[in-house]
Order: C-alpha cells, then sequence, then structure tokens
C-alpha cells in the first residue's frame, strides 16, 4: 500500500522584485517583480507485509518518478481539473521502520502555475471572449484560410497581429508560388524509369500501393542500386522549389537512401535532395542537398543534423529551389499530433559562377539500397514543383489561399503557415495578446469571412 499524507503548495511562487539603483537618490526605484519556480512537497507512505515486497515498492516507485528531459503532468485529486508540469528535485530519503517507509518529495514547476484544460472557441470578427483563471493567459490562435489572402489581422482593442500586407484596390495580388506539378503518387502514370542516380545502378521496380510510392524491389547490386521513376514537367521553370515528403525508417542494420534529383531538357542532373544512412550496424540518418550533379557540384546541406540520430524514422518534407542564382535547401520532420515541423535544418548557396542555371524540366525519385545489406523502409508520400513568381513593385503578396491553415502563438510569439515557421509574414508593429483573468476581450477579424478562426487557450491559475 502507498498513499499521499500532506501535500504542501505555496499561496505564490517565489516573487522577486525588479529595482534600479540610481547613485545620488535613496532607495531604489521599483522595476516590477518575476515569478521563480514554485516547488511542490508531498509526504508519502508506504506499506508492505515484508522488506522484500517494500524494497520492490521503492524500486518501482523510483523508475516512475525518474526525471525525464521535460517536466512531466502532475495532477492532484484536490484540483482534478488542473495541471502541474513538474519534475522530481532534492533528495529522496525514505526513512524505513520494519516494512514501513515514510518520505518527502519535491517537485520542481518550471513554470508556476496549474494549466486548466484546453479550451477551443470559434471567433468571427466582434466575438467576446472572457478568460478565467488567476494568471495571464497566452492563446494560440488557428485561422483556416477559405479564400486567397494578401493579409490576415487579429486584434483586440489595444493590440494586434497583422499579418501580410493589405492592398488597395488598384494593386494586383500575385502568389509568390504557383504549382505547376502537385502529384500525389497515387498511380505510377506518367512516369517513366531513370536512368541515371549517384555512383550506383538503376534496378528493380517502384510502384504505387494506391497512397505512395514503394520499393516493390531493388534489384541486384554490389554497390547502391534501387528502382528510379522520372516525370516531365509541364513547361520549363527557371525558378522553383522541389518539394517531397517521404518516411524513411533506419535501423542499425539497415542501410538506404531516397532521393529527389532535378534534371533539365537533356536529362542531365542539376540538383538533388534526400536521405541516407550509409552505415552497416549503426542508425544515422544523414540529410544530403546539392546544386549540380555529383561530379562537380556543391553540397548545400550534407550533415546527420544538430546531432547524430536525429534524422532516424525521418517523417517530413525535403524542399529544394533555386531563386536566380541562389540556391535554397530545406529539411524538416514534421509531428503530425501537434501539427509542427521540427528538427529543421535551412541552408542556401550562391552559385557565383552561374554553373548551375539550366531550367528545371524533370524530376526524378530515386529509392536505393546498397550491396546485400538489408534496405531501410521508404515511403515517398507526394511530389509538388513550384515556380516562384516575380512581384513587382507594386505588387502584394498572396500570403495564404483555400486550405492554408495559420497559426499565431502568443506565448511562444511563433506564426506557423501550415505547420512551418512563417516569421517573415509578421507586420513589425503587430504585438502579442493575452487573455487577463475575469477581462472580456473583444476581438476583430479581418478580412471578415476569409478564414474559420479558432481561439485555443489554457487557463492558468497562481
Amino acid at each position: 500500500m502507498h498513499s499521499v499524507t500532506d501535500v504542501r503548495r505555496s499561496i505564490l511562487p517565489p516573487v522577486t522584485a525588479r529595482t534600479l539603483d540610481t547613485p545620488g537618490r535613496p532607495g531604489v526605484y521599483y522595476q516590477g517583480f518575476d515569478y521563480g519556480a514554485r516547488e511542490i512537497q508531498v509526504d508519502i507512505i508506504l506499506a508492505e507485509s515484508t522488506l522484500e515486497s517494500l524494497r520492490s515498492r521503492v524500486r518501482n516507485l523510483a523508475a516512475w518518478l525518474r526525471p525525464d528531459d521535460t517536466p512531466r503532468p502532475l495532477v492532484f485529486d484536490d484540483e482534478p481539473e488542473l495541471t502541474w508540469y513538474a519534475v522530481l528535485s532534492g533528495d529522496t530519503n525514505l526513512e524505513e521502520i520494519v516494512t514501513v517507509g515514510r518520505g518527502t518529495l519535491t517537485f520542481l514547476c518550471p513554470e508556476p502555475y496549474a494549466i486548466g484544460p484546453e479550451r477551443v472557441l470559434t471567433i468571427a470578427d466582434g466575438a467576446t471572449v472572457t478568460a478565467q483563471g488567476t494568471a495571464d493567459t497566452y492563446p494560440i490562435i488557428r485561422a483556416t484560410v477559405q479564400r486567397d489572402i494578401t493579409f490576415l489581422s487579429i486584434g483586440t482593442v489595444d493590440r494586434y497581429v497583422l499579418l501580410g500586407t493589405p492592398s488597395e484596390v488598384e494593386q494586383a495580388s500575385v502568389p509568390p508560388y504557383e504549382r505547376i506539378m502537385s502529384d500525389e503518387l497515387t498511380t505510377t502514370e506518367g512516369w517513366v524509369d531513370g536512368l541515371d542516380a549517384d555512383g550506383g545502378l538503376v534496378a528493380g521496380t517502384m510502384t504505387s500501393n494506391g497512397n505512395e510510392f514503394v520499393v516493390a524491389d531493388y534489384g541486384i547490386g554490389s554497390g547502391w542500386h534501387g528502382p528510379a521513376l522520372q516525370k516531365g514537367l509541364p513547361e520549363l521553370v527557371q525558378d522553383f522549389r522541389v518539394t517531397m515528403w517521404v518516411q524513411a525508417i533506419n535501423g542499425k542494420a539497415e542501410v538506404g537512401r531516397v532521393e529527389a534529383y532535378l534534371l533539365d531538357q537533356t536529362g542531365a542532373i542539376i540538383g538533388k535532395i534526400g536521405l541516407a544512412d550509409k552505415y552497416a550496424g549503426r542508425d544515422e540518418m544523414w540529410g544530403i542537398a546539392r546544386a549540380g550533379n555529383l561530379a562537380n557540384g556543391t553540397y548545400i546541406i550534407n550533415e546527420y543534423g544538430d546531432r547524430r540520430g536525429v534524422w532516424n524514422d525521418f517523417y517530413g518534407v525535403l524542399r529544394i529551389g533555386r531563386v536566380g542564382n541562389t540556391w535554397e535547401a530545406y529539411i524538416a520532420k514534421y509531428d503530425p499530433v501537434k501539427r509542427v515541423y521540427h528538427t529543421r535544418r535551412l541552408r542556401r548557396w550562391t552559385d557565383t559562377k552561374g554553373r548551375w542555371t539550366a531550367p528545371l524540366a524533370r524530376v526524378q525519385l530515386h529509392a536505393g539500397a546498397y550491396g546485400e545489406n538489408p534496405p531501410m523502409s521508404v515511403r515517398i508520400l507526394s511530389v509538388t514543383v513550384e515556380r516562384v513568381n516575380k512581384l513587382q513593385l507594386s505588387d502584394v503578396p498572396i500570403i495564404a489561399g483555400p486550405g492554408d491553415e495559420i497559426e499565431i502563438d502568443c506565448e511562444r510569439f511563433a506564426v506557423r503557415l501550415n505547420g512551418e515557421h512563417a516569421l517573415e509574414l509578421l507586420d513589425p508593429s503587430s504585438q502579442f495578446f493575452v487573455l487577463r483573468p475575469g477581462e472580456p476581450v473583444t476581438f476583430d477579424v479581418s478580412p471578415p469571412g476569409a478564414a474559420t478562426v479558432e481561439l485555443r487557450y489554457r487557463e492558468r491559475w497562481l
């Protein structure tokens, strides 16, 4: 048996006054205050019938309490609707008397507030919301766009967040990117066999299972070998970006790669992006992006990310593009639950000698294995090619269109477009806002009817 005999929570977390000392003036200027981390002490008792069962209970409790990389939820029976986020801190000494153990556990709450359940409200222009709690609440606004927009503004009486630029009636609204090919890879119709892959043999078969491209057969080879399919674009594209969604699951035994090649009119490789695990006996996924071919190209990305293994078991996006003579490559994992991109890498390189400026004519998808090593599991989910439009000074760029999702996170001062960070859309005059407890807030949403807007927040309690 185990039970909690007492919980001690302070009225407020530690309060530190901010002051400014001015020479020649008695006292100090008061500059406000800061809350420190909160500590919660919990007295426990463990009672068992034997010493052996007591030791087993203590070990199970230790495994449950072991600190993690991030604070974990802590809920008490007297406030079941509120959650503290805490880590175990300090000593965990247990006073044992025969088969009974008594001790005190100290939990450190880096954020000194209890958090209420998430509330989700649909708001429109003129909607009023009143948050409860005893501390300021930072909302998340999620807007699902219904039509092309050049701006989105969400405001309160004294603050607003403006994304993009409102356009005058005489100004042209122009999309910065325009899709010329978007393939969900539900069929291989329109795709033909590829001819070349870096340092390897094109062999085997790639097919569609009705949802994505998968490898039916890698063929045979002593080095890199595997299938490739390519597809021509409806037009030549000078300034472009190519986006491929993939899932690549690797392990210590598996070796493999998945790549998208950029081809010109002659079929020559002018660039590529992909993932590769080249290590037998070790799981370490690398991201690779290159302007040019294998012999003479320049690598924009050629690394394992922020730390070894961070791109293992990859699900996310690979993107490469060119505007003028500047190349850009982007690799990011995607969290489908939180709907955000993470573990990202963005790199740019300028082709000052103008070596890789041929128009993009075709895209080739390739998956490879090496020798007789077991291949990693590869799914290619989609590929999109977009033209990058050149905007005139009088043009106003369209920032989002039907189905796009914009998220404004007022706590983290973040803006995301379809899960990707898009702080560049934020107008410098913007101010992220808070919901103060008990104060009604009336929202201004512009342009009216252009998006379905959700307000998400979790009330905070001292």
